[in-house]
């Protein structure tokens, strides 16, 4: 197996991954920069922001587009940054401190401007690009509709054809971020028929008209309102790719959306990890810092190895797509774009997954470490939690993206090496990285056979398809992806920490082995797979003491407020 499922049946060579070590010069001056302007101008702001000022989230848009983040991603001959796609996602990251700030700009610079970049004419690009680059427009992406969402291809929103006069569009979306101080949208149509296509379609535009704003649990600060359209005028010109190809624009621009929600989530990781170490370190009781208490102290070490796992699944799936793409997205032709970011689908999934699940479970424990404060809404955690909730529906919600990875592993065409690895005994009980990875590469060997066995196959919305298999096995795909990263990282990382990486593989290995056995167990129940309850026994025997590590990881968040190398 090769491509970005390789890691299913081989460890990765150290050296060959794209890491936190590895960020080009130029990368890493748009993150200082970025990460300089949200300190400046974004969290001196949030308190205002979250009350739902529009003015203040104007002015934020103006105060991007002056360090050139509203056109990071545009190329630069329309006024843009023409960043790599890991420069702008490393941007993503640093706005991730600030939720409804980064979900405003965030739809913008991603989903409300790439399908333009990927798939507009020439004309349409010289039209509109240079505006969205500039700030003057705000970009926005009209997919979901009230009976649309997941099953995002069954818009009933239509596209008349009105001869050389172009289209009229008429439906009704919701949910749509930015919706209401946008100036373009990429609107998802049914046009001459059945045709799924997508159109730009500028505010001004007839018949368009944005909705009351929704009432949030969350993300206070950004705009999401339902968008009318009502026999809209489009010019036939503003058609975006092919006639009847929608689904290439939504699911790519979704595919990059969900790489940068995996970056938001590493940033705002780290800003919980950074708020939680200094309240460990600066509250006291029983005599002493919380941070030194052991519990406490196992919360912070837990916080910062799933933030350090996550880290290296972003750089490692970034910087991949933009070796698959050394003209940048602007630049390669549109067929060898789509082929790019099609095959890096699951890879995508896969890290807005991990981000998502991983920031949800650092902002509760961050919440819980800060006690009764925690509740309380002067302490930014409380937003925090409030605001992330969030993460797990968009781009595709987590039970839609574990089909997608889940499917992909069953139904790879070469699964051969996989079956392989579940053929014969269980491994043994071992301690230590390599050997839980070894343990999981044969693990799902056997699940992918069992369910192959069982028939349990198919595309996710087929009726002899298992949704609970799939979710199982993506389970499973995703810590032996996060591990196998994290060994060839730290495997490969000039110059070594060797204490801290040794601490932090340990503590990751059996925070990740407890996760695993708990998705075995009703695997087992499921697919009744022979050898199964042998592993789960290797696996609980193989159990390291990392009481130590944990010390040593949380003594380092304490010392540093969060900030670890």
């Amino acid at each position: 197996m090769t491509g970005p499922l390789g890691f299913l049946t081989a460890s990765t060579a150290p050296g060959a991954l794209h890491t936190p070590e590895r960020v080009p010069e130029d990368d890493q001056l748009i993150a200082h920069a970025i990460g300089d302007f949200v300190d400046r101008e974004v969290l001196p702001r949030a308190d205002a922001l979250e009350t739902g000022d529009l003015d203040i989230l104007r002015l934020l848009f103006s105060l991007a587009a002056d360090v050139g983040l509203t056109g990071i991603a545009i190329p630069e001959r329309y006024g843009g940054v023409g960043a790599s796609i890991r420069g702008t996602m490393l941007a993503a990251a640093e706005l991730g401190r600030q939720e409804s700030f980064a979900a405003a700009i965030g739809a913008h610079i991603c989903i409300g401007s790439l399908p333009l970049v990927l798939f507009g004419s020439d004309e349409l690009k010289e039209r509109y690009l240079p505006d969205l680059a500039s700030g003057h427009r705000i970009g926005a992406y009209a997919l979901t509709e009230p009976d649309a969402g997941s099953d995002a291809l069954a818009v009933r929103t239509r596209a008349v054809s009105v001869g050389e006069g172009g289209w009229r569009l008429t439906g009704e979306k919701q949910f749509i971020t930015n919706a209401g101080i946008a100036g373009l949208y990429t609107v998802f149509a049914r046009a001459e028929g059945d045709a799924f296509t997508a159109f730009v379609v500028p505010s001004e535009a007839p018949g368009v008209t944005p909705g009351r704003p929704e009432s949030k649990m969350g993300l206070r600060g950004s705009l999401t309102a339902p968008l009318s359209l009502r026999d809209t005028p489009t010019p036939r010109g503003h058609l975006l790719g092919t006639l009847g190809k929608g689904h290439r624009v939504a699911f790519n621009a979704l595919n990059l959306g969900r790489i940068k929600m995996g970056f938001g989530s590493l940033g705002a990781s780290r800003e919980a990890l950074a708020q939680s170490a200094c309240y460990a370190a600066e509250r006291h009781q029983f005599g002493r810092p919380i941070g030194e208490l052991q519990l406490v102290a196992a919360k912070l070490a837990g916080m910062a190895s799933r933030v350090f796992l996550l880290e290296g699944v972003c750089h490692r799936v970034a910087g991949a797509l933009d070796e698959a793409l050394p003209d940048g997205l602007g630049d390669t032709p549109p067929e060898r774009l789509h082929q790019v970011l099609r095959s890096h689908a699951v890879a995508s999934a896969m890290l807005k997954l991990l981000g998502s699940e991983l920031l949800s479970w650092v902002a509760d424990e961050a919440v819980q470490l800060h006690g009764g404060y925690g509740f309380i809404e002067d302490y930014g955690v409380c937003r925090l939690y409030r605001d992330v909730r969030v993460n797990r529906l968009f781009e595709g919600t987590n039970e839609v993206n574990r089909l997608i990875v889940g499917g992909a592993v069953l139904g790879d065409t070469d699964r051969a090496a996989l079956l392989d690895h579940g053929r014969g005994d269980a491994p043994g009980a071992a301690p230590g990285l390599d050997a839980l990875c070894a343990d999981l590469r044969w693990t799902l060997g056997r699940v992918v056979a069992a369910a192959h066995e069982q028939r349990a196959v198919g595309q996710a919305n087929r009726e002899h398809t298992d949704q609970l298999v799939l979710a199982g096995i993506a389970d499973l795909t995703l810590e032996l992806f996060a591990l196998d990263t994290a060994a060839a990282r730290v495997a490969g990382r000039v110059p070594t920490n060797t204490a801290h990486d040794e601490a932090l593989l340990l503590v990751s290995t059996e925070d990740a082995r407890a996760r695993i056995v708990a998705t075995l167990v009703p695997l087992m129940s499921r697919l009744a797979a022979p050898n199964l309850p042998e592993l789960v026994t290797a696996l609980t025997a193989g159990a390291t003491d990392a009481v130590d590590a944990r010390q040593h990881i949380a003594r380092a968040a304490l010392d540093s407020r969060g900030t670890l190398p």
